[in-house]
C-alpha cells in the first residue's frame, strides 16, 4: 500500500536534493496522503485484492476447460466404439 508514497518520496528527494522534505508537518487536519487513502480506499482495496480474483477466475476457467475436454473425449470414444459395432 505504501509503494506510491515511497516512490514519491524518493523521486522528490532525487529531484530537489537530499535536504528536501516532501512530507512537511501538517498543523491541522489530516495529512494529504492519509486523506487520499481515506477518499480512495475502495479503489485501493480492489487493486490489492484483484490478483486473488484473477487467479481464482483463471483456475476455474482451466478446470471447466479440462472437464469439457474429458467429456468430449469420452463421447468421442463411445461414439467410435458404437460405430465399430455396426
Amino acid at each position: 500500500m505504501f509503494t506510491p508514497i515511497r516512490i514519491y518520496y524518493r523521486l522528490t528527494r532525487w529531484i530537489f536534493g537530499n535536504n528536501y522534505n516532501p512530507f512537511e508537518d501538517i498543523d491541522e487536519g489530516v495529512h494529504p496522503i492519509a486523506q487520499f487513502y481515506k477518499e480512495h480506499q475502495s479503489k485501493l482495496r480492489f487493486l490489492v485484492k484483484s490478483p486473488e480474483y484473477f487467479l481464482l477466475t483463471i483456475f476455474i476457467l482451466i478446470l471447466i476447460n479440462f472437464i469439457q475436454k474429458q467429456i468430449l473425449l469420452n463421447l468421442t470414444n463411445e461414439f467410435s466404439y458404437k460405430m465399430k459395432l455396426f
